[in-house]
């Protein structure tokens, strides 16, 4: 089994990979089907800049599983305040994802469930993610993870990368 640790600057590298080959295995599609361009280097960059903010301690964080010769898969977190929406204090998972090679294995779920109690642990009351519409996968994970959909957002377009 994987350990499960805080993300280290060491780390950086192979988590950017991961969540770029989470983007590229699902939110990518869901992009194409709805008309939209994925810039690359915009997606890494927000990657980059979004890992940065976790390791500064500016906002969230996230964990990595280490198993076999690195980096396994990831869980990036953060709190969202909305008390004008949602008056309890909500958790979001912003991205997971464990390599093909490692999945169906549990290491998801112990990410997963780590987060919880570290939020559980800050006095976080709900936590949330977003996937991808299309990704039947990721909708049964969270199923059995007991988490429910409580709401749906819709995109649109307003500038085009042309």
């Amino acid at each position: 089994m994987a350990a499960i640790r805080d993300l280290t600057d060491d780390d950086r590298a192979a988590v950017a990979a991961l969540w770029r080959g989470l983007f590229d295995e699902h939110a990518g599609r869901e992009h194409e089907a709805a008309g939209w361009r994925s810039d690359v280097a915009c997606l890494d960059a927000a990657i980059a800049r979004w890992l940065g903010r976790i390791l500064d301690g500016v906002e969230g964080f996230a964990l990595v599983a280490e198993a076999g010769t690195g980096i396994a898969g990831f869980i990036a977190c953060f709190e969202r305040d909305q008390p004008w929406l949602h008056p309890a204090r909500r958790g979001v998972i912003g991205a997971l994802a464990v390599e093909p090679a490692w999945r169906r294995q549990g290491l998801g779920t112990a990410l997963l469930r780590t987060a919880e109690a570290r939020f559980a642990g800050a006095g976080v009351e709900i936590v949330e993610a977003s996937i991808a519409a299309r990704n039947g996968v990721a909708r049964r994970f969270w199923k059995r993870a007991t988490y429910g959909d409580t709401s749906h957002t819709v995109a649109r377009i307003i500038i085009s990368r042309g």
